[in-house]
């Protein structure tokens, strides 16, 4: 009696292995540490909402970045995830510019960029 293997994850639900999304998580990651710094010890912006609303957004994307990469899914969940990390994208990088961070900005630059890539490789 032979046992068979299991069988193999179909394309859509298997993780992310892409240089894009690995790149746009690790941007979230550093720009949700450099919005804890400026949420917990920046004199101009220290403990205010603002500041509070780019730390949320940054651990949101760096936690729906490592999703993608890590987790198999279905097409459709990561298509809802896909436009969801473009809105957390927009509202992010707004709050950083109003706040002035603008070593928040820049990493959410990145991660925009490194996610757009992440569609083409």
């Amino acid at each position: 009696m032979s046992v068979s293997p299991p069988p193999a994850p179909s394309p859509s639900s298997a993780p992310e292995r892409k240089p894009g999304t690995a790149a746009f998580s690790l941007a979230a990651v550093l720009a949700a540490c450099i919005a804890l710094y400026n949420y917990m010890a920046d004199p101009g912006i220290h403990g205010t909402l603002g500041a509070g609303l780019a730390l949320f957004g940054c651990v949101a994307l760096a936690f729906a970045g490592l999703l993608l990469l890590l987790t198999p899914m279905p097409g459709w969940v990561r298509g809802v995830f896909r436009v969801l990390i473009v809105l957390g994208l927009i509202g992010t990088g707004l709050a950083a510019w109003f706040l002035h961070a603008w070593a928040v900005f820049v990493l959410i630059v990145v991660a925009a960029v490194a996610f757009v890539f992440s569609f083409f490789l």
